[in-house]
């Protein structure tokens, strides 16, 4: 397979996130695999690691997710500055390798069969693909810092029990349910879906609250909706300082702030 690279010394940034990164990562991960384990075992494996599933639901679920991040990759390609057309063979037969790879999700017979589909060439064509949408305008955001996701998921999960035990309104208690499940779910997928399936939990959280604004009020002075606005403010924080398309900003996290009766934002 010809290359894309020539002799260059490709790098991945490991501040930067966009949709090659993230696959090229996931895909090295798989490499790293027992090549003697059946392939729906090392997919199970990967994806249980990426994501921390613990359901067949979810597993699928992360096997969508993980289709539409090749489909996005090869839709990110237009917005490589300076490519050859001369490239596009190079382009098709990379992108039929990997998604041959990802459809052998079910598939019983061992990983060597697989892995192997994975040459360097093709593993050196995606990074540098990477390296290209890094310098380009493609979606592109800062990584997060994992231990910054880490605290704010035990932050939900701690909150989700005391909001179970509260005596809220039933239906205030599972909006804001909903909304910490979203948040969850976007620190699970966050090596799947990046910065990008952080921000959409954030707006899906903000129309909630603005939807529900009534209700909000009504509880505002009990513990568990300040500490729900805490938390919400904090995860709203991690995202707008790295992600750059759309965001919610300082101003209207204020806003939001004051749906939910905390009138001065949390440190």
């Amino acid at each position: 397979m010809k290359t894309l690279y020539g002799k260059k010394k490709m790098t991945i940034s490991n501040n930067k996130d966009n949709p090659a990164t993230r696959l090229y990562k996931i895909l090295s991960l798989a490499k790293k695999e027992d090549i003697k384990q059946p392939t729906s075992d090392v997919w199970r494996s990967v994806l249980g690691r990426l994501t921390g599933y613990s359901t067949e639901v979810e597993y699928l679920q992360g096997l969508v997710y993980l289709h539409e991040l090749t489909a996005e990759v090869k839709n990110s390609m237009k917005h490589i500055p300076l490519l050859k057309k001369s490239s596009g063979e190079i382009y098709n037969k990379l992108f039929r390798r990997i998604e041959e790879v990802i459809l052998s999700c079910e598939s019983h017979e061992p990983w060597n069969k697989y892995e192997s589909i994975l040459s360097s060439e093709v593993m050196m064509n995606l990074k540098f693909i990477a390296e290209k949408l890094s310098m380009s305008n493609y979606k592109i955001a800062d990584n997060v810092h994992l231990e910054s996701l880490s605290d704010i998921s035990k932050e939900v999960d701690d909150l989700v029990v005391k909001i179970i035990a509260s005596t809220l309104d039933e239906n205030l208690k599972n909006i804001i349910l909903d909304q910490l499940h979203a948040i969850r779910k976007s620190i699970s997928l966050y090596k799947i879906k990046g910065v990008e399936g952080l921000n959409d939990a954030l707006v899906h959280i903000y129309g909630q609250l603005v939807a529900n604004h009534n209700l909000f009020q009504k509880e505002k002075n009990k513990d568990v909706v300040r500490d729900f606005g805490k938390a919400f403010f904090k995860f709203a924080n991690i995202v707008n300082a790295v992600y750059r398309f759309g965001e919610i900003g300082y101003d209207a996290g204020k806003f939001i702030a004051g749906l939910i009766g905390n009138d001065i934002p949390p440190d």
